[in-house]
């Protein structure tokens, strides 16, 4: 983490404005073993704050040669851990409000300010709960309710009455709502459960995962960071895989502190994306800050206030007087299998629906495989090459690793492993070697397992298999199907694969270890079978051609345009069109067109989108046999179901003819007033092939069938063909 000033030398008082304050990491719940390694140059004084335990280092450059700039660089380790809250509500004990602690998170300061406003939403938020933790989730079901996402802090500020003074009325609803970010969200969580006497504090840190983004490769993260106050007032300029994020906690006896995110939605849980550089507001800078007078110190468009800091995750530094100071965060991953077991737990360790979670994520990642490599199909896929140009690709194919490791060893001794190499990385505050991993492996599993290491991370390509010469036969007792399962590519790999056979009945399964570069099989059923499915359920790594999804065009960028009907209802398609390259592309808006004035070279490009149904839109017109879901006139048809109400509409997405590698996508209302919703609508990231909804609901999303031929067997269509 690195921190530098740049002052204007004309601008300044040596003597005064030159002093910075940067929080260093700590053990908390959710972050252990951490390790500051190093600190250059050397802090003037050090400082734990002594309401919340906070860490923070001071720097008074003034006493310092002069220099253009003031830098300062500080290397740590941590482990960050997934969170995750169980409560029984009838097991909370009684909070012991002579404490200490209880009267520092329940009381009312300078920004969280507890004014008769604020009681007043939170008794209607909690209404006759009388259960803690059931109040605390009803107020964040509340603060999800009026909170609308809008930057607003550098023109108004982060405390409570920036919020409350500011209040918003639907035009259409005539309901109240209240606008902010990240600090607003989580400030306006912690002030309404002090009103009821919940202790809760805010939560200061970086969020983000990023190892692969090189120092040459920095961006600045918004340009709004380089925005001033109207008084004047400067932000830090963040750049790097990090983002600062604030979210929040409160406290129940018998449990501790509870983890919650309200601007993001999450109650009782925390990713291992984030790193905790501070807790609490209105936190002491000690000593050396300014008291009455904040002298200009403060941070991110905020001024210090008797001496103490809104909030501190990047450093406090005089954001009146010096314009630019900048923070770049720089990651590193630990080797194999540090990074797949980060990206491995949101699906594992969740309770409700394992199983149903870990294929979803399981076909995501190799949907993502599909997207990336699919340039590639036709021939071997080299990994090191593709690691090079899809980095980020890396840690969820080697999560998918960690999977089939634990299919391999069984969920009792994976998990054991997994907890003493843990235990090993935290004890000894470093990383792990990988080959020190595969020995923990083999001494819990009792059998060597080089062939799994070898093959799944020494190899340079993937496996990809192909289903040849498939017979299917009826005699008295049944049905049998006879086969083959081909690996392609250079590398034999050993692989447990699944084989499915869907029937009128219902689905039979066999398991299969192919070792070879050819593997027979026979399967003998009772019904007439319908298809053969290889690996049905995802569990394998693997080169596999999967249908598209929206969010694979955001990796398009910028080789888009956009199309507008012009045949019906042009104004709004033009309209809808229009926000969504502005609001979503940001490109250029000659990518917008006309179905008038696109040609067949611009039907080439690697993503089309469309905007109106077939009815409205030439270019739908023309391509309405390629999408699943049918138009006609005023209605469409998906799965049997009729969807014909003006304010229902349909996005899909599929395979664009003209591209082998483009996509092609139609935003399609039943009424000018529909598809102008899609706007509003962030269906461009969506993890689905099809959305259908109706005004602002969603009624149905999903993904169109596998496309793989080359593990997929249609009984029917070869007797068809035949």
């Amino acid at each position: 983490y690195s921190f530098e000033l740049v002052p204007d030398p004309n601008k300044i008082d040596r003597a005064k404005d030159l002093k910075l304050w940067i929080p260093v990491p700590r053990e908390w719940d959710s972050q252990k073993a951490v390790k500051i390694i190093s600190v250059q140059p050397k802090p003037h004084a050090e400082y734990t704050d002594p309401e919340h335990g906070n860490q923070m280092l001071f720097w008074d450059f003034g006493k310092e040669p002069e220099m253009s700039s003031y830098k300062v660089d500080i290397k740590f380790r941590l482990e960050s851990c997934e969170v995750y809250a169980e409560v029984d509500p009838n097991k909370i004990g009684r909070y012991d409000k002579t404490s200490k602690e209880y009267a520092l998170y329940t009381r009312s300061t300078y920004t969280t300010c507890i004014i008769p406003k604020v009681k007043e939403l939170a008794q209607i938020a909690i209404g006759e709960e009388k259960n803690v933790y059931l109040q605390a989730k009803r107020i964040f079901e509340f603060v999800r309710e009026k909170m609308r996402y809008k930057r607003v802090a550098h023109e108004r500020g982060t405390g409570t009455e920036s919020l409350l003074d500011f209040p918003v009325t639907d035009p259409q609803t005539g309901d109240q709502y209240f606008e902010g970010q990240c600090n607003h969200y989580s400030v306006f969580f912690v002030a309404l459960c002090r009103a009821v006497g919940i202790p809760a504090r805010g939560v200061n840190g970086m969020v983000g995962w990023g190892p692969w983004i090189k120092k040459e490769d920095f961006r600045l993260r918004s340009k709004i960071q380089t925005e001033l106050t109207p008084d004047g007032l400067a932000a830090t300029r963040i750049y790097g895989p990090m983002g600062g994020h604030i979210w929040a906690e409160f406290y129940l006896p018998n449990y501790g502190w509870i983890p919650v995110d309200p601007t993001v939605g999450r109650f009782a849980k925390i990713s291992n994306k984030k790193v905790v550089m501070s807790k609490g507001r209105d936190i002491e800078l000690g000593s050396n800050a300014p008291q009455k007078d904040s002298e200009g110190y403060g941070e991110q468009w905020i001024p210090l206030h008797n001496g103490r800091v809104g909030v501190t995750v990047c450093g406090a530094w005089n954001i009146a007087k010096i314009r630019i100071a900048k923070a770049k965060i720089l990651q590193h991953a630990d080797p194999f299998p540090a990074s797949g077991l980060a990206g491995y737990d949101e699906s594992t360790f969740i309770k409700e629906d394992v199983e149903k979670n870990l294929r979803r994520w399981r076909k995501e990642v190799l949907s993502s495989l599909s997207r990336f490599a699919r340039s590639s199909m036709p021939q071997r896929l080299n990994l090191e090459q593709f690691y090079n140009d899809y980095p980020r690709a890396k840690e969820d194919m080697e999560a998918f690793v960690c999977h089939m490791l634990r299919r391999q060893l069984g969920d009792e001794r994976f998990f054991r492993l997994v907890d003493k190499y843990v235990n090993l990385r935290q004890k000894s505050n470093q990383a792990v070697p990988m080959a020190r991993f595969k020995e923990l492996a083999e001494d819990i599993y009792e059998v060597p397992l080089d062939w799994f290491f070898n093959q799944w991370i020494d190899s340079t390509e993937l496996p990809r298999l192909k289903l040849e010469q498939v017979v299917v036969k009826k005699d008295k007792d049944g049905w049998q199907v006879h086969g083959r399962l081909l690996q392609l590519g250079d590398t034999k790999f050993r692989l447990p694969i699944e084989l499915a056979v869907d029937t009128e009945n219902g689905r039979e399964m066999q398991k299969l270890w192919i070792e070879e570069k050819t593997t027979d099989f026979d399967f003998r059923i009772k019904d007439e079978p319908r298809k053969l499915i290889v690996d049905p359920d995802y569990e394998v790594l693997k080169v596999q051609r999967m249908a598209p999804r929206f969010w694979w065009f955001w990796d398009i960028h910028p080789e888009v345009i956009i199309v507008y009907g012009t045949l019906g209802e042009t104004a709004a398609n033009k309209k809808a069109a229009e926000h969504f390259n502005s609001n979503y592309r940001g490109l250029s808006s000659e990518i917008v067109r006309s179905d008038a004035d696109v040609n067949d070279a611009d039907l080439k490009t690697k993503c089309v989108v469309l905007f109106g149904r077939p009815e409205t839109n030439k270019v739908a017109q023309q391509f309405r046999d390629i999408f699943p879901i049918k138009f006609e006139e005023d209605k469409f048809t998906w799965q049997g179901v009729t969807y014909d109400k003006p304010a229902q509409g349909a996005a899909q997405i599929v395979e664009n003819p003209n591209n082998a590698e483009g996509l092609m996508m139609m935003y399609a209302g039943l009424s000018p007033e529909a598809t102008l919703k899609f706007c509003d609508l962030y269906l461009y990231r969506a993890k689905a092939s099809f959305v259908i909804v109706d005004a602002d609901k969603e009624l149905l999303r999903g993904d169109w069938a596998d496309v793989d031929n080359n593990l997929y067997w249609d009984y029917h269509a070869q007797t068809s063909a035949q």
